[in-house]
């Protein structure tokens, strides 16, 4: 408390407030701003001193004639401005004061300015008006008011006697701000009883079609009425505004039938608080600062480079290709433990499957024929897991899109509880596309996303479970393959791409495949020579790495063989069906790829001299050449796009990425190996020689040639 002067209370004049009292308020209130202006002159034409012209950083009142002392707002300590002693009754502004917590004031009666502590700062300075009249002042940074001293020629101002002051939520200390303002705004357009009924009917309705709830109406309307002192009108009062909100229709502040006499710049400043009032509060952003001396947690993987716990996964597969397949065979691994594919399996759990293009039955016949390629083991006495699912005669839709947006469908709810209850370690979409209704458009990256991000990935990280969605294939896919020295090329980025629709899938995504159908080209140039009659192109689909964030993609697919089961079924028949197994072509294409580097060098053996004498090597480099131990590092890649792009019509719009151009010298230097005479880029008089095996440094053994192009031997 404020120390007591000369025997006077704490509301003493200012002339007695020294400079012990204002430190002592300062060492309580750590951050509290105050200063001294000591040059006060007297404004006649504005009947009022001028303020905070001098200020120092350290206050030191010592009298009257010192000057003023001026508490100065900031970030910590804010303080609320109750105007509203000028435009109503004191009793009732003191009344609407009573909804703030006691705190120190300051002012011409001791109060008027309260100083508060503010945590969580969030807000600026706010006024609010009712037409000409400002009310109340929420006052932050930059602003500041006279906490000592003269106000005028005619009054001084003084503290209330509370030398601390209450600390109170930004938020919260607002919130009462707005309310009682709101509250002032009611007491003044009410001041006229006959416009009652009016102001309820209008006030009411605007309350009810910004979203404030009915308490908040029947609240205010009531502490209003304790106001005016007419409480009796209270129960008919409550039963009109219960009507307002139950009925249909709504008016609201500038209703012309339900009219009060206040002019529209009031009812704007009416409609702008009430609309304040439901507006939430922006929190900040919550953050999370890296700590070196913690170690992280290793990831979980559930298959080797596969799925892993709180991540998505996604397959995309092509017509024919067998991706539900696949799905029921990932399903049953995670059960079992029993090796994926070649990639083996580090947790088992359950499992949950959404199949909305799948019968239950057809469910069961693919498991079955998975259980006879890899083994009954759920009835051997072997711990295993389950396998759930939900399928086409229930089907599953997780979001609901609209034109503004989407909402998760209760079906999404209900997902979330049974995820809590059987703890799942893999849940499997198939097909993504199918868990959405509504107005959605699958080439929109927007729609795309908000149903990645916003419910397959929400899925994942809150339950810490793997997901697989299974996805459709565009119609291109048999265009990612093209014949190149012998040898098939297959780019990643292409693979990525593969998924049918918007890109923003393959962003959204931890990981990716594709599952493709061999190529007849592939099979004609890479595999029908050395597979002879073991194998049919028909029953061979390729499993494509398309993107890894957590490991190494790999280079080449893994050929899988269509493995046709006799599944047996009621009454003692058999139904004919097809699951995956690991292809042995795998190991026979390692072997032509040896045969065929072979036979590459060969071809580089013989174009030895041509390239001596274009590249300018000497013999020592040539022998290593032969050798297979040195690459032939040209002019580097970027460069030599660029030139392309300067001298190839197709490339210069603008429209062509860079990764399309070095593809496209990629391939070039490919073929460069299959023609003695060399490879002419287009347009340009330039040609080119590589030998395929040694690109992008497959061997450590580099060397730097120069080239010329006035040098040209062939």
């Amino acid at each position: 408390m404020l120390k007591k002067q000369n025997g006077l209370d704490n509301k003493t004049e200012a002339a007695l407030i020294n400079k012990d009292i204002i430190s002592e308020i300062i060492n309580q209130n750590k951050g509290i701003d105050f200063a001294i202006n000591s040059n006060v002159t007297f404004d006649a034409a504005k009947q009022n001193y001028k303020k905070v012209l001098n200020w120092t950083t350290k206050p030191s009142y010592q009298d009257e004639e010192a000057g003023q002392v001026v508490f100065r707002a900031n970030n910590n300590y804010k303080e609320i401005d109750f105007d509203l002693f000028k435009h109503l009754p004191r009793e009732v502004a003191e009344k609407i004061k009573t909804n703030f917590p006691s705190t120190m004031e300051f002012g011409r009666n001791a109060d008027g300015h309260a100083v508060y502590k503010i945590i969580n700062p969030i807000h600026d300075t706010k006024r609010i008006y009712l037409g000409d009249k400002c009310l109340l002042e929420y006052r932050g940074l930059g602003t500041y008011s006279i906490a000592a001293g003269k106000l005028d020629n005619y009054s001084k101002a003084t503290f209330n006697g509370i030398s601390q002051a209450k600390e109170i939520e930004d938020k919260k200390l607002y919130k009462l701000f707005q309310y009682a303002a709101a509250l002032a705004q009611l007491y003044l357009i009410t001041s006229k009883h006959e416009t009652w009924n009016n102001v309820i009917i209008s006030y009411a309705g605007e309350c009810k079609e910004h979203g404030l709830d009915l308490e908040f109406t029947k609240k205010i309307f009531t502490e209003c009425l304790e106001l005016h002192g007419r409480e009796d009108r209270e129960k008919e009062t409550i039963k009109s505004i219960e009507g307002i909100y139950n009925s249909e229709g709504n008016s609201n502040i500038f209703s012309k039938i339900y009219s009060i006499p206040i002019e529209d710049a009031a009812k704007h400043h009416i409609r702008e608080l009430l609309k304040s009032l439901t507006k939430k509060e922006i929190e900040p952003l919550e953050v999370q600062r890296y700590n070196s001396d913690e170690l992280p947690q290793k990831r979980k993987f559930l298959i080797e480079s596969f799925c892993a716990l709180g991540n998505v996964t996604s397959i995309a597969a092509a017509a024919g290709s067998g991706k539900t397949t696949a799905a029921s065979l990932l399903a049953y691994c995670v059960c079992t433990g029993i090796q994926f594919l070649g990639r083996n399996v580090y947790e088992t759990g359950n499992v949950l499957m959404i199949t909305n293009e799948e019968t239950i039955n057809e469910m069961q016949l693919k498991l079955k024929a998975v259980e006879m390629e890899y083994g009954n083991i759920f009835d051997a006495g072997m711990e295993t897991y389950n396998i759930d699912f939900r399928t086409i005669e229930d089907v599953t839709k997780l979001a609901e899109f609209n034109t503004s947006g989407a909402k998760p469908t209760d079906q999404f709810k209900q997902l979330e509880k049974i995820i809590e209850k059987n703890k799942y370690k893999l849940i499997v979409l198939d097909p993504l596309i199918s868990l959405k209704k509504g107005v959605f458009d699958e080439n929109s990256n927007d729609n795309m996303e908000t149903l990645i991000r916003d419910f397959v990935v929400n899925l994942a990280t809150k339950y810490n479970v793997a997901v697989t969605i299974i996805h459709h294939a565009n119609k291109s896919s048999a265009a990612l393959f093209e014949e190149v020295g012998g040898k098939y090329i297959i780019d990643n980025v292409q693979m990525l791409n593969l998924a049918r629709g918007a890109s923003a899938l393959g962003g959204a995504v931890r990981f990716a495949f594709s599952m493709v159908p061999m190529p007849q080209v592939v099979w004609e140039k890479q595999y029908e020579e050395i597979a002879k009659d073991q194998y049919s192109r028909n029953n061979l689909v390729g499993l494509f790495d398309a993107k890894a964030n957590y490991a190494a993609i790999a280079e080449e697919p893994v050929w899988l063989d269509k493995v046709l089961k006799q599944v047996p079924t009621v009454d003692d028949k058999t139904e004919e069906v097809i699951t995956l197994r690991v292809s042995d072509i795998n190991q026979l294409s390692d072997a032509a790829y040896e045969s065929f580097k072979a036979n590459n060098m060969k071809k580089v053996v013989a174009l030895a001299p041509h390239i001596k004498n274009f590249f300018k090597l000497n013999n020592e480099k040539i022998t290593a050449i032969e050798q297979g131990k040195l690459a032939i590092k040209h002019e580097p890649l970027n460069n030599l796009a660029t030139y392309l792009a300067q001298k190839d019509p197709e490339f210069q719009n603008g429209t062509v990425k860079e990764a399309t151009i070095k593809s496209r010298i990629k391939r070039l230097l490919m073929a460069a190996c299959e023609n003695a005479n060399g490879v002419q880029l287009p347009n340009t008089n330039v040609y080119f020689k590589y030998w395929y095996d040694n690109y992008e440094s497959k061997t450590k053994h580099k060397v730097t040639v120069e080239r010329s192009d006035e040098d040209n031997p062939f």
